[in-house]
C-alpha cells in the first residue's frame, strides 16, 4: 500500500535526525562550537529547532494516522464493524485536523484510503445482512447468525451498527419493519398465504380459503417472534393487520355465521396474538360480541357502493329521459289554501297556536321551517306506529293543509284597548252587517269541502334513478333475513346511510341545469311513494326547504334596496329594483314548474304572500304620510300588484290586502268611507284600518267622525 510504505520511509527518516540529535559526540561539539557562535547564528539554530520540532509533531500524528488504518484492516477482517467505523471515524477527524499542513499532498491519499475502507465496510455490512436476512422473490429467511469466511457474524450486532450509524439507506432490506411489512403483510391482505418452515416463510400467490388465511396469519407472528425487534414490529403491523382481519371477517360473514368451527379457529387466533403482545387485538370481542353488527356493516357497505356505482354510470340521457308520474288528490286537496307549515315526518303534530298579525311586525317569515339541519347520523326506529304515521301523512298530502290564517282576528288585548262605548246601530249599520253576513255565507259555502273522493290527477316528472334506489333498497332490506331478530332494528335503523349517501351524491348532477334543480325533489317523493321511510320524507323537505330559502332571501335582499319604501330613491332606481324582483321571481317560478302543480302552487302563494306583506308593512312602518309620498307610494304599490307569479291572484290573501292598502293611501276620507260601507276593506283589521288612516289624515272632525264609524261597523259586526 503507497501510504503505509511512504509513512514507513518518513518514520525511518525521521530516527537518523533522532539519532543525530541525540549523539554526545554531536551534542558536545555543537556545546563547544556554541561559545564561539554569534547571534544570527544563534537565532537561524533556534528557528531550525522549531522547524525540526514541528516536523516531529507532524510525524507523530502520521504514525497515529498508520495505526488507525492498520486496526481498520485488521477489524475489517475480522467482521468487527463497529470497531471500523469506529476507527474510520477518528481516522478522518486526524486528517482533517489542525495536526497536519493541509498543503501536503500526503493528506488526498489519506483521505482517499478513508473513503475506500468505507465503502468496502458498508459493503461487508450489506453482503453481511443479506445472508442474515435472505429475500428472495417469494421467501424470507431469518438468520440469527451466519459464518463468513471463518468469522461467527451475530444478527443483533450487524443490525445494532446499522441503526446506530443511519446506515438503513445504504443496506437493503436493514429496515426491518418495512421489510416484514410490505414484503410479508400487504401480500398476505391482497390474498396470498404464508407458509412457514423451520424459519423461513415463504409467500405463496393465493390462499386456498379463510382457514388459510388464518394458519398465515400465526405464521407471520411465529415469523415475527424470531426477529429480536419482534416487538416494535408487531406495535407497528397490528393496526393495518387488525383492519384487514375484520375486512376477511366481514366479507365471510356467512360462511363465519354458519360454521361454528369457523368461529373457534378465530377465537384461537385472538388468544394466540395476544399472547405475542399484537396490539388492538379485537378479535375475541368481533366473534363472540359483534359478528351480527359487523354483519349489518357489511349490508351497508355493500349496498353504498351499488349507489355510488349507480351515480357514477349517471350521464345526461337520465336528465333528460324522464318520466310522467301521477299525484292523485282529494277536490278539496286541490283547492284548498295550502300550507307550508312543516311538521316534523316522524313525530305527531302538535296543536299549532293561533296566528295574530302585528302590523309593525314582520320578523316571523310564516313558513314554519324549522331553521336547524336534518341531523342525517340520526338512525332510524323501526316500529309499527312510526310507519303508519308516516304513511299516513306522505299519503294525504306533503305538507299539512292548515295555514290557519287569522289576518281579521285581533289579539284581545288590542280589542280592549280600542274597543269603544256601544252605539245604537243605525239603519245603514245593520244593512252593512246584513251584506257582510250574506257575504260570509257565501265563502263559507265555497271553502266547505265536499266528499272525499278521487279528484284530477295531478302529474310530475323524475328520472330512473328513484326505481333503481328502490331496487337497492329492498335489496338491502332482504339481507335482514339473514340477521337474528334482536338484530333486526339495528338493520333497519342503518337504512339511514343508504338514503343519506344517495342524497348526498346526487344532487350536483341536478344543480347544473336551473329549470331541474327540483328534480331531485320529485325523485325524493316518488321514491317516497314507493318507500314509507321517514328519512326520506325528511330529506325530501329539507331538499325544497334550501331552494325555498334561497329564493326567499334573493326576493329579501332585493327589497331591502328600497329602503322601506323610501321616495328619496329615484324613480328610475326604484323601478330597477322592482324589475329585478320579478326577475328573481321568473327564475324561481322556471324552477318551481317541475314540481307538482299542487307544490308548486302552494310555494308560489306563500312566496307572494310573504313579499306582499313586506310591501304593507313597510306602509305601516312610516310615521305621518304626505300627500307627494301618498302618490308615491301609490304607485309603488301598483308597480307590486303587477308582478307575475302565474298564479289566481284571488289566492294570495295579501294581494287583495295591499290593493286595498293602495286605494286607502290614493283617495280621500269620504271615497274611504264610501267603499268601506260597501263592504270593502273586509281584509284589513279595525286596527290596520284606523292606523293607515292616522297616517295620512291631519286630525280634523271629519277624520274622527270617520275612525268613530269605522269602529261602530266593526263592533256592530
Amino acid at each position: 500500500m503507497n501510504g503505509d510504505s511512504d509513512i514507513d520511509a518518513q518514520l525511518e527518516s525521521l530516527n537518523e535526525k533522532i539519532h543525530q540529535l541525540v549523539d554526545p559526540e554531536v551534542l558536545n561539539s555543537q556545546l563547544n562550537g556554541s561559545k564561539t557562535l554569534d547571534f544570527n547564528t544563534i537565532s537561524k539554530l533556534q528557528q531550525r529547532d522549531y522547524e525540526i520540532t514541528q516536523e516531529l509533531q507532524q510525524l507523530r500524528e502520521f504514525w497515529i494516522v498508520s495505526t488507525l488504518l492498520k486496526e481498520t484492516e485488521v477489524n475489517l477482517d475480522l467482521f468487527e464493524f463497529e470497531n471500523v467505523l469506529y476507527s474510520l471515524k477518528n481516522f478522518e477527524k486526524k486528517i482533517k485536523s489542525d495536526s497536519f499542513d493541509t498543503k501536503l499532498i500526503i493528506l488526498e491519499k489519506l483521505q482517499a484510503e478513508h473513503d475506500r475502507l468505507y465503502n468496502l465496510t458498508i459493503e461487508n455490512i450489506g453482503t453481511s445482512w443479506s445472508k442474515l436476512i435472505e429475500v428472495q422473490e417469494s421467501s424470507v429467511t431469518f438468520n440469527a447468525e451466519v459464518d463468513i469466511n471463518g468469522n461467527t457474524v451475530l444478527y443483533e450486532s450487524v443490525s445494532d451498527v446499522i441503526k446506530s450509524n443511519d446506515l438503513q439507506l445504504k443496506v437493503p432490506n436493514s429496515n426491518i419493519i418495512h421489510l416484514v411489512d410490505q414484503k410479508l403483510l400487504t401480500p398476505l391482505t391482497k390474498g396470498s398465504s404464508l407458509e412457514l418452515t423451520d424459519n423461513k416463510i415463504i409467500i405463496n400467490p393465493i390462499a386456498e380459503n379463510i382457514e388459510d388465511q388464518i394458519k398465515s396469519i400465526s405464521n407471520l407472528a411465529n415469523f415475527i417472534s424470531f426477529i429480536p425487534e419482534d416487538q416494535q414490529i408487531t406495535n407497528y403491523i397490528s393496526p393495518r393487520l387488525f383492519e384487514w382481519l375484520k375486512e376477511v371477517i366481514t366479507n365471510n360473514i356467512d360462511l363465519i355465521y354458519s360454521n361454528k368451527q369457523l368461529q373457534q379457529e378465530f377465537l384461537k387466533l385472538g388468544q394466540f396474538l395476544s399472547e405475542r403482545s399484537f396490539k388492538r387485538n379485537d378479535l375475541q370481542n368481533w366473534i363472540n360480541n359483534e359478528l351480527n353488527e359487523i354483519a349489518v356493516e357489511k349490508y351497508v357497505d355493500q349496498h353504498i357502493e351499488k349507489i355510488r356505482e349507480l351515480v357514477r354510470n349517471l350521464d345526461k340521457s337520465v336528465l333528460q329521459n324522464l318520466v310522467v308520474r301521477e299525484l292523485t288528490a282529494s277536490p278539496h286537496e286541490l283547492e284548498q289554501k295550502p300550507n307550508i307549515t312543516h311538521q316534523d315526518p316522524v313525530k305527531k303534530s302538535a296543536p299549532e297556536p293561533k296566528i295574530t298579525e302585528d302590523i309593525n311586525d314582520d320578523e316571523e317569515d310564516g313558513w314554519g321551517w324549522d331553521d336547524e339541519e336534518i341531523e342525517f347520523d340520526e338512525p332510524l326506529k323501526e316500529s309499527t306506529d312510526l310507519k303508519a304515521e308516516t304513511e299516513t301523512e306522505t299519503k294525504d298530502d306533503d305538507f299539512n293543509d292548515d295555514w290557519d290564517w287569522n289576518d281579521d282576528e285581533e289579539t284581545e288585548e288590542v280589542q280592549e284597548k280600542l274597543k269603544p262605548k256601544p252605539k245604537p246601530k243605525s239603519k245603514l249599520v245593520s244593512k252593512l252587517s246584513k251584506k257582510n253576513q250574506i257575504h260570509s255565507n257565501e265563502s263559507s259555502r265555497q271553502s266547505t269541502p265536499g266528499p272525499s273522493t278521487p279528484g284530477p290527477v295531478s302529474t310530475y316528472k323524475t328520472t330512473t334513478l328513484p326505481d333503481k334506489l328502490h331496487a337497492i333498497i329492498e335489496s338491502y332490506l332482504s339481507t335482514k333475513s339473514k340477521l337474528p331478530s334482536q338484530y333486526h332494528d339495528l338493520h333497519f335503523s342503518k337504512l339511514n346511510y343508504l338514503i343519506t349517501a344517495y342524497y348526498i351524491l346526487v344532487p350536483q348532477e341536478f344543480q347544473n341545469n336551473s329549470s331541474l334543480k327540483l328534480l331531485l325533489y320529485n325523485d325524493l317523493e316518488y321514491l317516497s311513494q314507493l318507500n314509507k321511510i321517514p328519512r326520506l320524507f325528511e330529506l325530501k323537505e329539507q331538499y325544497l326547504y334550501n331552494f325555498i330559502k334561497t329564493l326567499k332571501n334573493d326576493i329579501d335582499e332585493h327589497f331591502a334596496h328600497l329602503n322601506g319604501l323610501d321616495p328619496g330613491i329615484s324613480a328610475s332606481k326604484t323601478y330597477k329594483i322592482i324589475d329585478d324582483i320579478q326577475l328573481v321571481i321568473t327564475m324561481g317560478l322556471r324552477s318551481l314548474d317541475i314540481l307538482p302543480i299542487i307544490k308548486s302552487t302552494e310555494i308560489i302563494i306563500k312566496l307572494a304572500n310573504d313579499l306582499y306583506q313586506k310591501v304593507i308593512s313597510s306602509v305601516y312602518d312610516k310615521g305621518d304620510i304626505g300627500e307627494d309620498e301618498s302618490e308615491y307610494l301609490n304607485v309603488i304599490i301598483q308597480k307590486f300588484l303587477t308582478l307575475k307569479f302565474n298564479v289566481d291572484y284571488s289566492k294570495i290573501p295579501n294581494h287583495s290586502k295591499l290593493g286595498h292598502v293602495g286605494f286607502i293611501v290614493n283617495s280621500h276620507l269620504k271615497d274611504i268611507l264610501d267603499s268601506f260601507y260597501d263592504a270593502e276593506f273586509f281584509d284589513l283589521s279595525t286596527l290596520e284600518l284606523i292606523a293607515l288612516i292616522d297616517k295620512l289624515f291631519a286630525d280634523s272632525d271629519l277624520k274622527r267622525k270617520t275612525i268613530d264609524e269605522i269602529r261602530a261597523v266593526r263592533e256592530a259586526e
